[in-house]
């Protein structure tokens, strides 16, 4: 499968992948949108599934996950369907990763922005239809996610999370997602070391296979390396979590008049950044980067950047990240 200007194609071989058959196939159908990065999966012999981004026309930052099946091997595709509930509403959907188990499960899981959290969508029928999307829990600054299913239905999740250094982390779903354990971080870097394009995989006796690009030896942008990391999710002795669990983050108000006040409970001593983003992730302001012990604390943004200036008003989202969470809210600025 590839992607062409504006179009999903896919090839097919029938022969194992010595030859592949001629011409492509057209996956998507939008003939106004452009489309990108393309994920795809089986299920048993005929039905093939693929997941893409499509820019929406005329708003080249604005962007839905789409998703169209084959039923005939790849021959032809079905009408593509719109996956996030938002679609059309100026949020960023995009870089989805699809898989199916052997109970005509569907899952695709997408980057949601710009908040930065993983959008979460299944099907019970092969992906003829879709469920309302959901998050992920303790995703907050995913992208990039990388989804693996068993044939049973038990689900292997890894991702990026974004921000002035990246990390990865990784979870496990028993129950094809309906609930899901506390992320972990599969690296061993120490905090500040940038780690991203994290793919997973795993196979029927719950080992788990994780590979990333690393720079802990390396220059970020420059030199880096690939790094691995294999272990079994069913040792893990931590139960599924909620979103509130761990690292918490708590906004009051949704709407602040020139300054920001906000409360954050810290699970474990560690390493903590607080930042301001705006709609286009850009860091506006740093309001924390350091130690910080175990606790519950309350602290204010007074709406200027990291020059002191004064902001405009308008949509920004603070957000929190420690050794092995991270967590935001969005803010309404406000100003008379």
């Amino acid at each position: 499968m590839r992607q062409e200007y504006n179009q999903i194609l896919l090839s097919r071989s029938t022969d194992g992948g010595a030859t592949f058959v001629t011409p492509d196939t057209r996956v998507d159908s939008d003939t106004v949108s452009e489309a990108y990065h393309p994920a795809i999966a089986a299920f048993d012999d005929d039905v093939v599934l693929v997941a893409w981004e499509s820019w929406q026309a005329n708003r080249p930052s604005r962007t839905d996950t789409r998703f169209a099946r084959s039923t005939d091997g790849g021959v032809s595709f079905g009408i593509e369907q719109t996956l996030n509930d938002t679609a059309g509403n100026g949020d960023w959907q995009a870089q989805p990763s699809v898989d199916a188990d052997n109970r005509g499960r569907v899952y695709v899981m997408w980057t949601n922005g710009p908040g930065w959290e993983l959008g979460f969508t299944i099907t019970d029928d092969t992906g003829r239809t879709f469920r309302h999307e959901t998050g992920i829990p303790g995703s907050y600054g995913g992208q990039y996610p990388s989804l693996w299913a068993a044939r049973d239905g038990r689900l292997y999740v890894g991702w990026m999370i974004w921000g002035d250094y990246d990390d990865v982390r990784f979870a496990y779903s028993p129950d094809g997602g309906g609930t899901f354990y506390r992320p972990v971080n599969p690296s061993d870097a120490p905090f500040g070391t940038w780690e991203n394009s994290l793919t997973v995989t795993a196979n029927e006796n719950g080992a788990v296979f994780v590979a990333w690009r690393d720079y802990t030896h390396g220059t970020p942008g420059a030199t880096n390396d690939v790094y691995f990391a294999a272990g079994a999710m069913t040792a893990i002795s931590q139960q599924p979590t909620s979103p509130t669990a761990g690292t918490r983050l708590d906004v009051v108000g949704t709407v602040a008049r020139g300054v920001v006040r906000f409360e954050y409970a810290l699970p474990s001593n560690g390493a903590v950044r607080i930042e301001v983003l705006d709609l286009t992730g850009r860091r506006v302001a740093l309001l924390h980067d350091g130690f910080r012990p175990a606790g519950t604390y309350r602290q204010s943004w007074d709406g200027h950047d990291e020059h002191g200036t004064v902001v405009r008003g308008g949509i920004y989202f603070l957000r929190l990240a420690t050794r092995d969470d991270a967590v935001s809210r969005k803010i309404m600025l406000v100003r008379e």
